[in-house]
């Protein structure tokens, strides 16, 4: 069965329309509504999105009245077009309206104009019986008739009943569209046909407000058993204690929808008076219609004649708007080749050119700026890291720097552009000079500084960047480096991370305060076994929502250390980690320094390392494959319960128990099996089945951070970048959507998915 508040795909027409469970009345009232309110050329796209031709014969079963269509049918065509208004709930109202009211159904089938003089009481039976006839899946009913007083007026009451007690086997309940349009036809017959004042209140709906697009202008979602407002993420209902009260209505009744009536009543001679007055209007219409159709038949031919003047004018203006689309497209192509040269020029600073055992070093650096060009996949931004080595003294030393130019894109590539071809020229000046060669490192860092400032200023503050650079003594077991005003350095020793030294001396390289005398070395003694992390500001600049739903960028420096704790200083995990906190805002790099760091075996290279498995464990887990192969999913869940109760550090069993839970639709016991997975052990296939398993209960937010993180580790794959462009969609950031979409529009064409997700998002 599909899941009503998911998108139903375009269905197998020739199909759905011999099912013979609803009218196709539904549906034709329906398109003539569209047509009146949007328009022909509308009602034209629409049918060429759904992939319906008007020409068909499958079009004509689908409008004619004397055929009838699958509930199916009429529920895909109803979303599809309440989507295209504003709020969706009140258009299938308003489809139900115009069905009701005959003033779009020309033929007449569900009553007769003699039902304007037929009393209410008796008119609420015949609307009983007429839906009972084009109705296969519902039984109505009323109860409950009752005189109010409103204002000191009295009005006729009763409560209406539609009982989905004839659903088709393949439907669990009705479908919002539905019990919104029934009780729009019910309006609309009293309204219109009969003539009075009317007023209907659904009291009771059958399903929940997370399945509908909105209730009382707010939007609803579902996480595990409990209802949220989707804006504010309060809690309003827990579906596990049976139907709900919000604002005065109920949902989740059943099979069953209420809505409370009132009408004002006319006397019987009231009604034939009327009726013979309308009649004799609606004779005058139809003579003044005859009058306008011989003069139109008089001005068609003028008109034909401007309406081909309009359409050369608007073929000519056609033809300019791509001219100066072409020559958008060329100046995006001219700038994507000065950003691809500019990632070429800063290409040679993010070398890792050291190669010292004692020190290990490696980095990672993100730009923010992400391009393609000519089928090649670039970055372009501030940061930067490089390391070298430096002989001072007769003495190796390893260099290293970290950088963080100001501004984004081309503003940020210049400074790493400026800063990287001083120091590179500075590395090559003390490889050849002896001069340079015979100072001390405190010396030797103070004058790298005075180069780097004295190039910076010259741009008059245009131009600023924060830096730590320094050098290792692997014979001394000493750090030396410059910090200026860049986020303070990270030890990490005996499992615990902390900053090395919390104080700024130095300001930004381009800052002139005539205070280069007084340079700042930072010196600090080494053990063997600590690491080293340094990183630019866009490790803490991490995005997320506050209680209250808004955005807030992360003002807690100290965050950083938990990080390095929880990944144990190891930067892809770091990365990793930091995504599932927020979205990273800005560039971001990140250089590890591990010091005298004995080397790990290729064999014991995972965080935790493998318990022993005895030859019963293997056995029973061999098994569990075996059943699996065999489809034998049941079998399989209880064998890999059982290996994973002897031993809960068995992760391959994990990781396939819990894509057989979610296979199952054990959604919530997937997530509890696969959260157990240590950092190290979540692969690309636990990722996906996580992302899956949380989109199925509706927590997109806990979704679109494993999508985020699929999409860092393989960016080429398509279902990745699909699910995060879909739940970038789910969440309401149609911004990122769109970004994500258009990327994959560039990397693969067309494809039905993208082009289904498109139509959602225009």
């Amino acid at each position: 069965m599909s899941e009503w508040n998911e998108p139903i795909p375009i269905p197998d027409y020739h199909h759905e329309i011999t099912l013979k469970e609803r009218s196709s009345r539904y549906i034709r009232t329906a398109f003539d509504y569209f047509r009146r309110e949007k328009g022909e050329k509308a009602f034209e796209n629409f049918l060429d999105s759904i992939r319906l031709d008007p020409t068909s014969s499958i079009f004509e079963h689908i409008y004619n009245d004397r055929n009838w269509n699958s509930y199916l049918l009429e529920v895909f065509i109803y979303s599809r077009l309440s989507n295209l208004f504003e709020d969706p709930v009140r258009a299938c109202y308003e489809f139900g309206i115009a069905s009701g009211s005959g003033r779009l159904d020309q033929k007449q089938t569900l009553f007769t104009r003699l039902t304007t003089i037929v009393p209410t009481k008796k008119l609420m039976k015949k609307i009983q019986d007429a839906a009972s006839q084009v109705s296969l899946i519902s039984t109505v009913y009323t109860k409950n008739f009752r005189v109010e007083k409103i204002h000191g007026m009295e009005w006729d009451s009763t409560d209406v009943y539609f009982d989905f007690d004839k659903l088709p086997v393949r439907y669990e309940k009705p479908h919002w569209s539905t019990i919104a349009a029934g009780y729009g036809i019910v309006e609309g017959v009293i309204r219109y046909r009969k003539g009075l004042p009317v007023r209907l209140k659904i009291t009771h709906w059958p399903v929940l407000p997370s399945d509908m697009p909105m209730f009382d202008g707010k939007k609803y979602m579902q996480q595990g058993n409990e209802i949220l407002e989707q804006e504010t993420q309060q809690v309003v209902a827990n579906i596990d204690q049976g139907a709900f009260e919000l604002n005065g209505v109920f949902f989740n009744y059943g099979r069953t929808s209420i809505a409370h009536i009132l009408w004002k009543p006319e006397s019987f001679l009231a009604s034939v008076k009327r009726f013979i007055f309308e009649s004799r209007k609606q004779s005058k219409a139809l003579q003044e219609e005859e009058m306008r159709s011989r003069i139109m038949a008089e001005l068609n031919e003028e008109h034909q004649k401007q309406l081909s003047k309009y359409k050369a004018e608007l073929q000519e203006k056609n033809d300019i708007i791509r001219q100066k689309m072409e020559e958008i497209k060329k100046l995006k192509i001219q700038q994507d080749g000065d950003y691809f040269l500019t990632s070429l020029l800063t290409s040679p600073y993010l070398v890792n050119d050291n190669k010292n055992m004692d020190v290990q070093t490696e980095f990672i650096v993100r730009q923010k700026k992400q391009f393609r060009f000519r089928n090649r996949r670039a970055q372009l931004g501030g940061d930067l890291c490089l390391t070298s080595e430096v002989t001072l003294q007769g003495r190796s030393y390893t260099f290293f720097v970290n950088c963080d130019a100001m501004g984004k894109s081309m503003q940020g590539a210049g400074g790493a552009l400026v800063f990287g071809s001083v120091v590179q020229t500075f590395l090559k000046r003390s490889h050849f000079s002896k001069h340079q060669q015979s100072k001390d490192p405190k010396r030797w860092l103070a004058d790298l500084y005075l180069e780097l400032q004295n190039a910076f200023v010259t741009f008059d503050g245009t131009m600023l960047a924060s830096a730590i650079f320094g050098l290792v003594d692997s014979v001394d077991n000493k750090l030396y480096f410059v910090n200026a005003e860049h986020p303070y350095a990270i030890l990490y020793r005996d499992s615990s991370a902390s900053f090395i030294d919390n104080e700024i001396y130095i300001h930004k390289l381009g800052v002139d305060l005539n205070t280069t005398s007084d340079i700042h070395i930072h010196e600090f003694s080494l053990k063997p076994g600590d690491i080293i992390i340094i990183g630019s500001d866009g490790k803490d600049d991490i995005a997320f929502k506050s209680e209250d739903g808004n955005r807030i960028i992360n003002e807690d420096e100290t965050m950083i250390l938990d990080v390095v704790q929880q990944t144990k200083a190891n930067l892809r995990d770091m990365v990793l980690a930091l995504r599932r906190r927020g979205r990273i805002t800005d560039d971001i790099s990140l250089l590890r320094i591990a010091y005298k760091v004995s080397p790990v075996p290729e064999e014991k290279k995972k965080e935790e390392p493998k318990r022993q498995e005895t030859q019963e464990k293997i056995n029973l887990y061999d098994q569990a494959v075996q059943a699996y192969k065999e489809e034998k999913q049941d079998e399989a869940i209880q064998l890999l319960k059982e290996v994973i109760s002897q031993d809960p550090n068995h992760h391959k069993a994990r990781i396939l128990l819990g894509g057989l839970l979610e296979k199952q639709g054990h959604h919530h016991e997937a997530i509890e099996v696969l959260k157990e997975l240590p950092e190290s052990e979540f692969s690309e296939k636990a990722l996906y089945v996580l992302l899956k398993a949380y989109k199925r209960i509706k927590n997109y937010s806990e979704a679109l951070n494993v999508a985020e993180e699929l999409a860092l580790r393989k960016p080429s794959e398509f279902r990745y970048i699909w699910q995060l462009a879909d739940l970038y969609r789910l969440v309401g950031d149609k911004q990122n959507a769109s970004i994500v979409l258009e990327r994959l529009k560039e990397e693969f064409g067309n494809h039905p998915k993208i082009d289904e997700l498109e139509k959602v998002l225009a």
